[in-house]
Formats: C-alpha cells, structure tokens, sequence
C-alpha cells in the first residue's frame, strides 16, 4: 500500500468516527425506544469500520 493510499485510509478512518460520535450523540440526545437503538447500532458499525480503515493504514 503507498503512502497516498495510507493517507487516504486514515482519512476514511477518521471521518467515520467523526459520523459515528456525531450519530451516538444525535440518538441520546433527540431520539427514544426503537430509533435509539437502530442510530447507535449503526453507529457501532461505522465505528467497527473506521477501525478496520484506521489499522489498514498502519500496514
């Protein structure tokens, strides 16, 4: 993997934490019962996928 490519990684890594936390805070803020529990499921999973990009980076 080239340098860009790492770069390009971590930035994807990055910018699904950031919708991740948004989305966490979005749902214990402004939603309740079913919704909630959708939001931070998807949240949970963009923050798996982050991670994944984030590791890739480093190889």
């Amino acid at each position: 993997m080239s340098s860009l490519d790492k770069m390009w990684a971590s930035f994807v890594g990055m910018g699904l934490m950031i919708v991740a936390s948004l989305l966490i805070t979005f749902a214990r803020v402004k939603l309740g019962g079913f919704f909630r529990v959708v939001v931070s499921i998807i949240a949970f999973l963009l923050l798996l996928i982050s991670i994944v990009f984030m590791l890739a980076s480093l190889l």
